[in-house]
């Protein structure tokens, strides 16, 4: 049975691993689009993207066009992680801002995994150096590693020293005994036979306040009602400032919450689904160090999301049915809802149980038809009552059925 479903994914692939071609072409978009189109399993789509790889590239307008189609968030990821090149960038000294084609990327060390194949132009840059620039090649699925020593900028040509004057007879001018020489940079003490002493001005400096700059390679992250996980390169410069993520809202989480540096960040939700019902968006706004991201998640619709039964015998919600007799000891429901809602099934006494586990609790998601085939209909099978009339509930969905059985010596009730 799973080989038959797989195939079906696989449109033009034979069943027999022994007829298949030693190679395949690279996948199209329309090759992802049919997969999305038939809810292929991501681990199905992860070992064709694996064996064929991918013939286009996956940017923007890709990822748009599939989410348009409905294609889940870990087939997303799982595209964008696929047929890219990375890159190692080290500089000395450490701290160097690195821009990829004329986007700033981030600051030394630096490694990057979201590159296309083929030339980029690199720059490093940091005050007091002299640019440094280059071109670098990359190979799809392998990471380039690039070392770079930066050269200092030379410092401009200064004024030329003044020798200080001899004798007092020189002076420009004197004050009580006392020459000012250039302008107060130094004093010369008027003493016998003229000879001057000169006293050196202290100087103070103060360090250089670093300030701290970030970037991130996106700034929206949408995710589907099932949920999943989003990643996205934060970049901190100088590579010694830290960062941390704000208050989440409780069905998102961060990996790692904070660092220092450049770093890879992934957010995960979690699923919007809820049991016998809809779900609305979820809207969110998070702070990381100075930036400020857009998290969205999808609502589920479930607007059919209610049972109804087959064969109870009356009007309305209520139901009897007489004492069983084999095989007339069970009735079938039938749940309507969309493929992905989730609902559950309770009876109220021991007395009921759904036929497909014998207690009386169950849970599924979709649709469930009264009397299809044994694998999918939802069916209550009634004990023989071997006592006085008794009553009890069956609640499908969001839909409760009050049940009467009648007692061992009715035929009716």
């Amino acid at each position: 049975m799973m080989a038959t479903a797989v195939a079906s994914w696989e449109p033009g692939i034979a069943a027999d691993a022994a007829t298949q071609p030693a190679a395949c072409p690279p996948l199209k978009l329309s090759d992802i689009e049919d997969y999305v189109d038939v809810k292929a399993p991501a681990a199905v789509v992860r070992r064709r993207v694996n064996e064929c790889g991918l013939g286009f590239t996956f940017d923007k307008t890709a990822e748009d066009r599939l989410r348009t189609l409905g294609a889940q968030a870990d087939l997303i990821a799982l595209l964008a992680s696929v047929g890219r090149a990375g890159l190692e960038v080290r500089s000395t000294p450490a701290g160097a801002a690195v821009a990829i084609d004329g986007q700033r990327r981030g600051t030394t060390p630096l490694t990057l995994n979201d590159l296309a194949p083929g030339a980029h132009k690199v720059m490093l840059s940091f005050e007091g150096y002299l640019d440094n620039a280059g071109e670098v090649t990359l190979k799809a699925g392998d990471t380039e590693r690039i070392e770079r020593t930066l050269t200092r900028t030379p410092a401009p040509a200064g004024a030329p020293a003044v020798a200080p004057p001899k004798g007092g007879s020189k002076l420009p001018w004197i004050l009580g005994g006392v020459a000012v020489v250039g302008g107060g940079a130094a004093l010369a003490l008027a003493g016998g036979g003229g000879e001057t002493s000169s006293v050196t001005p202290t100087t103070t400096t103060t360090a250089p306040v670093t300030t701290c700059s970030y970037t991130i390679t996106r700034t929206t992250f949408p995710f589907g009602f099932g949920g999943g996980s989003l990643q996205a390169d934060l970049s901190a410069n100088p590579g010694t400032c830290t960062w941390a993520f704000g208050t989440l809202p409780s069905w998102l989480r961060a990996t790692p919450a904070s660092g220092t540096g450049t770093q890879t960040v992934t957010l995960t939700a979690e699923s919007n689904i809820v049991e016998n019902s809809s779900t609305s968006q979820r809207v969110s706004t998070i702070g990381v160090a100075t930036l400020t991201l857009s998290v969205t998640q999808d609502g589920l619709t479930c607007p059919n999301t209610v049972a109804t039964r087959d064969n109870l015998t009356s009007v309305g919600n209520g139901g009897t049915v007489n004492p069983p007799t084999p095989p007339n000891n069970d009735r079938y429901f039938t749940i309507q809802t969309a493929g992905e809602c989730r609902w559950t099934g309770r009876t109220s006494t021991s007395w009921m149980n759904f036929r497909e586990n014998g207690t009386n609790a169950v849970s599924g998601t979709g649709v469930r038809v009264g009397e299809d085939s044994a694998g999918a209909k939802l069916a209550v099978v009634f004990q023989p009552n071997t006592g006085a009339r008794r009553s009890g509930t069956i609640t499908i969905a969001s839909t409760n059925f009050n049940v009467t059985q009648c007692a061992a010596t009715e035929t009716s009730c």
